[in-house]
């Protein structure tokens, strides 16, 4: 906050519009989060990411014959879909190169985050991040590691939501939502944060692909809590 600091940043959608679809009726309803940030940091880290969300969030689930041919271009070079064999021999559709998309939700979160409590997180702080539809790393997860996640972090924050111990953002006419809760673990130093995050297309992906009802979901954890963040339990 020095000398002339907000000619060094630019005013920017957390989600992008892109991905926020069609405008609240109410004008006052059109808020859809946004942050001074360094047009630096959107330009290296986040608008390469923004834009693969769009691609596989919003198009995954449209006819083959709707693609644009400039997106079905960069979907073929930026994902490779392939075939994964799992452990009980199954062949299951694959895309490489999908994380970088899954840490654009982490980006967005460390956005909510600011938003909800007027602090960034820092660098250091590892996020743990889950789509609506089953996904994982090669070598480093399975479907029975993906539920298991997703079944813990679901469950804090509906535990949360039982006994209103938690923080939400909600934007663009209530289109966007964040929920959050913190829970002290007693073997932990610091606060672990459970999050969920829905923004247009979440529930049609979950819906097609798994019939269950799914938001971007996840975690990661600090040595403070926030100050007035909700607590539940340990």
């Amino acid at each position: 906050m020095g000398p002339s600091w907000r000619k060094k940043v630019v005013d920017e959608h957390v989600i992008p519009k892109t991905l926020l679809g069609e405008p609240p009726p109410n004008p006052a309803d059109r808020w859809s989060v946004n942050l001074n940030v360094h047009p630096d940091c959107e330009s290296d880290h986040k608008h390469h990411r923004d834009h693969l969300m769009k691609l596989l969030q919003s198009h995954t689930h449209v006819p083959a014959d709707d693609w644009n041919k400039a997106d079905a271009t960069r979907f073929i070079r930026e994902f490779k879909p392939e075939a994964h064999k799992a452990s009980n021999g199954k062949s299951l559709p694959a895309l490489r190169g999908s994380l970088d998309c899954v840490y654009a939700a982490a980006l967005w979160t460390r956005g909510m985050h600011a938003a909800l409590y007027g602090r960034v997180l820092p660098s250091s702080v590892k996020f743990v991040g889950q789509t609506p539809v089953p996904m994982w790393q090669e070598g480093k997860g399975s479907p029975e590691a993906y539920s298991d996640m997703r079944r813990r972090v679901l469950g804090y924050v509906c535990r949360a939501l039982d006994a209103d111990q938690f923080d939400e953002l909600r934007a663009w006419g209530g289109a966007v939502i964040y929920q959050c809760t913190w829970i002290k673990r007693p073997a932990a130093r610091g606060w672990l944060c459970a999050w969920v995050l829905e923004f247009p297309g979440t529930h049609t992906w979950a819906m097609d692909v798994t019939d269950t009802d799914t938001p971007w979901h996840g975690c990661f954890e600090v040595d403070d809590l926030p100050e007035g963040a909700s607590v539940c339990g340990n």
